[in-house]
């Protein structure tokens, strides 16, 4: 599932960053492969609040559109 896709308050696994510039950009903010991410507020269909441990970032649609996510692993 597309991160995008995820409803609010959901927490899921990365899976892969589909391009991989924004990728460096994205693991600089803690978003990376195996990383546990939580949806925690969606703007329509313009903006993903996540949280990433004690961070919460703001991601546009379309950049949660190229972040794949699988089902996370109890902690």
């Amino acid at each position: 599932m597309l991160l995008s896709d995820v409803p609010q308050g959901v927490t899921v696994s990365v899976c892969a960053i589909a391009d991989s510039e924004l990728a460096v950009r994205l693991q600089e903010l803690g978003i990376r492969p195996g990383q546990a991410v939580t949806v925690m507020h969606r703007s329509g269909n313009y903006a993903v609040v996540v949280g990433v441990g004690d961070q919460r970032i703001a991601l546009a649609s379309s950049l949660a559109s190229t972040i794949t996510t699988g089902e996370s692993s109890p902690p």
